[in-house]
């Protein structure tokens, strides 16, 4: 898929222990957490607890999708699971002012690359309608329900089977 913008775009692995790109990264982190926070209809917002040291501290890795000039438009790191034989999606991410161009399809699609066959999970709000969209077409599906938080917010823990 090919974002619909004509802006140049592409998906590269980004080095969080650089200051410059973890304020970056958690730039973007800000605006999605706020907006999926608005979606959901938390009341008070959950506070986002991930810092910029946080980011450079974290042995993730970390897929951009960069426009012109090193705009960081959306984020995707990858991480150890809770459960062995898999990886974890730990964040995917695009700036609300460039969603539905095809970014989160297109870093999705470099991860299931770079996992070179191996399986993935992810956990996503319940009420999260276009995230879950985006992982069903890739083939995850839910394996485990549970609650996150004060609010008990519903959560998803999805999967998609690594390649035989």
């Amino acid at each position: 898929m090919t974002p619909a913008t004509s802006a140049p775009l592409r998906i590269e692995r980004l080095d969080p222990r650089d200051l410059a790109r973890a304020t970056q990264i958690h730039a973007v982190l800000v605006l999605a957490h706020a907006q999926e926070t608005r979606w959901l209809g938390l009341d008070p917002p959950a506070p986002l607890r991930r810092t910029r040291d946080d980011i450079q501290a974290s042995a993730e890795f970390v897929l951009g999708a960069l426009g012109a000039g090193d705009d960081l438009i959306g984020v995707l790191c990858l991480g150890p699971d809770d459960e062995a034989d898999q990886i974890c999606i730990t964040t995917l991410v695009v700036r609300p002012d460039r969603q539905r161009q095809g970014i989160a399809s297109l870093l999705l699609d470099e991860a299931v690359r770079r996992v070179d066959g191996a399986a993935l999970a992810v956990a996503a709000a319940a009420g999260n309608a276009p995230a879950l969209a985006l992982y069903q077409s890739f083939g995850f599906v839910e394996i485990r329900r549970g609650s996150l938080g004060p609010g008990a917010l519903e959560m998803l823990k999805l999967r998609r089977a690594g390649d035989p």
